[in-house]
């Protein structure tokens, strides 16, 4: 429970025990946080019992390329899986669970990180920790050419991902997640995930690694268009392409046809629309 005193009163809020990130949308969130912020790696940390321990972490193919070429065994974020945090602590993590605001750390070299030592031998440099569901989400990225510099929080905060969007796409059945943000007068894919076993299920069928999801990176969609994103955005709703693959007016059709991709919903966010579709089992 948080108390925060105002003008005129106290605010209370509170995160009922046991609502916690998990499964699909904990993968998700972690991936498509690296995606939208260009971080190289990204932690979960959960809060049980007043003890923050890591429940789920991400590491970009490009960092964990970086780190095997520079001799490493392992990300910072698996060196941090057996670590342990007081919740009621003066870290960053434990400070965004009493406060419920974002911290950021430009440079790790000058922090009070307990971690700080284990970061700089990773070349994490800078890091930005946020509230989210039942703990905290934490990302960073290094001084290499495989992730973003940062130099405020705005830089690693470009785009919230929609989490309660997020967990009813995956509670209706949602094979991959594309979240598309603007930039001038296009759409175009800033985060994308897509379920391992559909992947799998991909690759034994097909024998690459293409999906649905991975040949829509590549699309530019016209901000003042008449697809479903820039419709969904423009009116604020839900758009729902009820049979993808044999809808002529879908850009993507034939990809969908291709990928078995049924229904497929584009929904209005903050930062932009979020995309989820559902994926046959025969492909």
């Amino acid at each position: 429970m948080h108390f925060v005193p105002f003008d005129g009163g106290v605010l209370e809020y509170g995160t009922p025990a046991g609502a916690f990130l998990s499964g699909p949308l904990m993968e998700a969130s972690l991936k498509m946080r690296c995606d939208t912020s260009g971080a190289g790696y990204s932690i979960y940390w959960k809060e049980v019992d007043g003890q923050l321990t890591i429940a789920g972490s991400y590491v970009t193919p490009e960092r964990a390329a970086a780190l095997k070429a520079s001799g490493k065994e392992m990300s910072f974020a698996e060196a941090s899986a057996d670590v342990t945090l007081d919740a009621k602590g003066i870290g960053p993590v434990a400070t965004v669970i009493k406060t419920r605001e974002p911290v950021f750390v430009k440079e790790v070299a000058t922090s009070t990180m307990k971690r700080k030592e284990l970061a700089l031998e990773y070349g994490v440099r800078s890091v930005c920790f946020v509230p989210v569901e039942g703990g905290v989400m934490e990302y960073g990225v290094s001084a290499g050419a495989e992730t973003a510099d940062w130099a405020t929080m705005s830089d690693a905060r470009t785009a919230i991902m929609p989490k309660a969007e997020m967990k009813k796409a995956f509670e209706n059945g949602a094979t991959h997640l594309i979240f598309w943000k603007p930039e001038g007068d296009k759409y175009v894919a800033g985060a994308s995930f897509v379920l391992p076993e559909r992947l799998r299920a991909l690759k034994a069928a097909r024998g690459d690694d293409k999906s649905y999801t991975s040949e829509s990176l590549s699309f530019e969609l016209d901000v003042a268009g008449e697809g479903p994103v820039a419709t969904a955005a423009r009116s604020g709703k839900e758009i729902v392409v009820a049979d993808a693959k044999n809808e002529p007016t879908y850009k993507r059709a034939a990809l969908a046809e291709e990928f078995g991709v049924g229904d497929v919903h584009f929904v209005p966010c903050r930062d932009g629309v979020l995309e989820y579709g559902r994926g046959s089992g025969s492909e």
